[in-house]
């Protein structure tokens, strides 16, 4: 699948520049643009390794690479009623069913920069998912995100994917096609190791998420003008990376 060229002011995107790099002062991960001032991300990228909030001040939003880089500083954020972290201690079914996040950042960014990207409406189908960390080839030449599958749905909102994730992979989104293209359908949370020592991927099902995390936002400062979201072509150790980490009573499923 090649990457989706879209013209907008002088240049042309890919569709994948709003999947950035976010980082909190000690570790980064990856966050998505979804709306021109809104980013996407795990809940426990937002905090230290002692389980203690890191003040938005301090976290950065980058897109781009080099000298095209784009910067944002986050003026708020909020994560999921349901979360709460102790430096990553005893992972367990609620910390990843509730590892959302959203940043307001400090200033919008430019469509001519990025153009945010869709959410999937539904639940999480079967078949094709596609995972997109920041730092991937996709992101500096808009080739093909990696292709895995999603293998299992898990009681409490879990989703397990046969996909591997590496440093900075926290956040990432898992997209999946709907309506001719890919829309985020789910986060990197934390990875597990089945019986037979295979990777695997947990994130959760977003839908009820990010309807509660707007209104939290929206409650500490006044929402901004949006700028329209993009499909993205179809077909086609936390806190800083991934966890490699078997989550308790969850081994993952075999093929």
């Amino acid at each position: 699948m090649g990457g989706l060229w879209l013209a907008s002011g002088a240049a042309a995107l890919t569709g994948w520049e709003a999947v950035g790099r976010l980082a909190n002062g000690e570790t980064s991960c990856t966050g998505t643009l979804i709306e021109a001032d809104i980013v996407l991300t795990a809940a426990h990228c937002l905090y230290d390794d002692n389980g203690q909030p890191v003040l938005p001040q301090k976290v950065r939003f980058e897109i781009g690479f080099g000298a095209a880089a784009v910067r944002r500083g986050v003026a708020d954020w909020a994560v999921s009623p349901g979360y709460s972290d102790n430096g990553g201690i005893g992972l367990d079914e609620a910390k990843i069913a509730n590892d959302v996040a959203l940043l307001r950042l400090s200033e919008a960014i430019s469509s001519n920069d990025a153009r945010p990207i869709a959410l999937h409406p539904a639940r999480a189908p079967d078949g094709t998912v596609y995972l997109a960390p920041y730092g991937d080839a996709l992101h500096r030449g808009g080739s093909a995100p990696r292709a895995c599958g999603l293998l299992a749905r898990i009681v409490g909102g879990i989703l397990v994917f046969d996909c591997t994730a590496g440093y900075g992979a926290s956040g990432a989104p898992l997209l999946a096609e709907h309506g001719g293209g890919l829309r985020i359908l789910s986060l990197v949370s934390a990875t597990g190791i089945d019986a037979e020592g295979t990777a695997r991927v947990f994130g959760m099902e977003l839908t009820t998420h990010i309807v509660i995390l707007k209104d939290r936002l929206s409650r500490h400062t006044a929402p901004r003008a949006r700028i329209g979201t993009v499909l993205l072509p179809g077909g086609a150790e936390r806190a800083g990376g991934a966890r490699f980490v078997r989550p308790p009573g969850m081994n993952a499923p075999k093929d």
